[in-house]
Parts: C-alpha cells; sequence; structure tokens
C-alpha cells in the first residue's frame, strides 16, 4: 500500500529496521566475502555481494523512509522513489552476478591474466620465449597449458624436464602468493571481483609446461611453388597441346625442398589410343613440362582411359 495515498508516513520502526537491516547484511558481506576468498569459491563471493547489495538497498530505503517523514512536500513520494532505487539496484546486481556466472561456465579466461602468466613464465632462468599459453578457468581457478622455448637449444632431456619444472612451479606459487595475500587481509574491499577479477595475482590451479625447439623457417619451403602455381603451369605449357589434356595435378615435396609432379592426362581424337602412341605421347610431354620450368619436376605421367588412370 502507498504510504502517499492514504497519507500515512512511515513509522519509527521502519527506520529502526532499516538500520538493523544496514549492519546486520554488512556484517554478512563481510564474513562471507572472507570465507569466499579464502576457498577460492565464485558462488560465495556471490552470495557476499547479494549481502551487500541488500546493504545498499537498506540505505536507499532509510534515506527514503527519512525523507519520507518530513512534512515537506517535495518530500511525499520519496518512499516511492526509494523503492524505485531499490529495485534498480537489486537488477544491476543481478546483472553482474549473472555475467560473472556465465563467464564461469563459458571457461573464459581474462587476457590480462594470461599476460600475467606469461611474464611469470618469462621470468624463470633458461626461458628464451612462450610459443604458446593456453588457459580454460574451472571452478574459479586456471589449468594453465604452456610451451616454453629455452635459451640453450641443445638441453639434454632431464634438463628440459628441470626447465619445465621451474616454469610449473613459478605459475603455482602465484596461487601461493595470493592464498598469503588473502589469509593476512581484513576482508576489505573495494569492488565487486568473481573469479579472476580481482587485483590479486591469476589463481592457478594446475599447470603443463613443456619444453619446444624453437620454430625456424625454411626459406627454400617457402620459395617452392603451391599446387594451384603448378596446376595453372601445367594447364598454359599443354593448352597448345592439341592431342592431350590435362585432368589433374598431383604435388609432392620431398624433405621439403624440392618439388615433384605427377600428371594426369586424358587422349585426346587426335592422337591413338595404342600403347606405343600412349608411351611416346607421354615422354613428349614429359620432356616439355620440364623443359617449360615449372618449378618442378615431373616424376610420373598418367593416362585415364574409362576414367581409370593407366601408368606409362
Amino acid at each position: 500500500h502507498a504510504h502517499g495515498a492514504l497519507g500515512l508516513k512511515p513509522g519509527k520502526i521502519a527506520l529502526v529496521a532499516a538500520l538493523v537491516s544496514i549492519v546486520a547484511k554488512e556484517g554478512l558481506f563481510r564474513a562471507t566475502a572472507r570465507v569466499g576468498k579464502r576457498l577460492r569459491s565464485p558462488v560465495l563471493e556471490a552470495n557476499a555481494w547479494h549481502h551487500r547489495s541488500d546493504a545498499l538497498s537498506s540505505v536507499v530505503a532509510l534515506v527514503g523512509i527519512a525523507a519520507a517523514r518530513c512534512s515537506l512536500k517535495i518530500f511525499r513520494h520519496a518512499d516511492a522513489a526509494a523503492g524505485l532505487a531499490v529495485a534498480a539496484m537489486l537488477a544491476a546486481t543481478g546483472f553482474q552476478i549473472t555475467a560473472g556466472a556465465l563467464q564461469e561456465l563459458s571457461d573464459a579466461v581474462d587476457q590480462d591474466a594470461l599476460e600475467r602468466l606469461r611474464f611469470a613464465v618469462l621470468a624463470v632462468p633458461g626461458v628464451a620465449q612462450v610459443a604458446s599459453l593456453r588457459g580454460r578457468s574451472i571452478a574459479g581457478k586456471l589449468r594453465v597449458d604452456v610451451d616454453v622455448v629455452p635459451l640453450d637449444s641443445d638441453l639434454s632431456t632431464s634438463a628440459s624436464f628441470q626447465l619445465a619444472e621451474a616454469a610449473r612451479v613459478a605459475l603455482l606459487d602465484m596461487e601461493a602468493e595470493d592464498h598469503g595475500a588473502h589469509s593476512h587481509s581484513h576482508g576489505h574491499s573495494h569492488g565487486h571481483s568473481h573469479g579472476h577479477g580481482d587485483a590479486g595475482p591469476p589463481r592457478v590451479g594446475d599447470a603443463t609446461v613443456r619444453v619446444v625447439p624453437a620454430e625456424k623457417t625454411c626459406p627454400v619451403v617457402a620459395s617452392l611453388p603451391t599446387q594451384a602455381d603448378l596446376e595453372r603451369r601445367v594447364a598454359d605449357t599443354l593448352a597448345d597441346e592439341p592431342a592431350v589434356a590435362a585432368l589433374r595435378t598431383h604435388v609432392r615435396y620431398p624433405n621439403g625442398l624440392a618439388c615433384e609432379l605427377d600428371v594426369y592426362l586424358e587422349p585426346t581424337p587426335e592422337m591413338g589410343e595404342g600403347v606405343g602412341d600412349l608411351r611416346a605421347a607421354g615422354a613428349g610431354v614429359t620432356k616439355l613440362l620440364n623443359d617449360a620450368a615449372l618449378g618442378a619436376s615431373v616424376a610420373n605421367v598418367f593416362w585415364s582411359l574409362d576414367r581409370e588412370p593407366a601408368p606409362v
């Protein structure tokens, strides 16, 4: 029932109830937030902020009740306005909690947290670079998968294992440092955090670290022609040969340093279908293609007769 419509004002009991609610809910917020941070529980942290939102709502309600008790006409709708403000605050808090829960369900990881992990790994003696770093959030903690490149490319197996273990311990130590910082805190908080949103180090629950060699680019491989380039060159070279028609080209790169072709052809009515005719035409096509500087050598020429390839 609206107080304004009946000409009534909120009583003193309403003021006292709002004050008690503020003190009680703020106390519940601090206690629940402290336990949630210690246990790394996003559910408890979200519940703590539910208590904080109740406390703030009670503050707004207290102001509205006090204003409604004034005899000035300007405050006659203060109680209703306070109700709208409380509803807006609850909606905003609900949106924040829902967004945090959806982020946990999607295993999303804050990119800033990944960058902090990258710097922690790079600080390990013997690590030259981080080749890859992936992470996912499970139950409020990170599961990290890291590939590192060592400074010394000739590490033994045991030395590589030691380096990987050192990097893994460095990541897990961030969790230990974060736990120690929270254990000495007094529960004071100035922001709404869920999962990885607090200002402390990322919460690493487990880490897998592998030592991998540095990737090396080979200019020879990069300079070799592609399959599409070779197919076009073969088709252009055989365009003036009415006796044959190119069907397709199979490209191989043995050892990554050379390029070989298998060319599939189809005879045309201008040439005979005897074995001798096919062998002669195949030899001629092989010489023609090898002399055309395609950028690859012709290894085999196949004839397609009734759609059944037959080697020359």
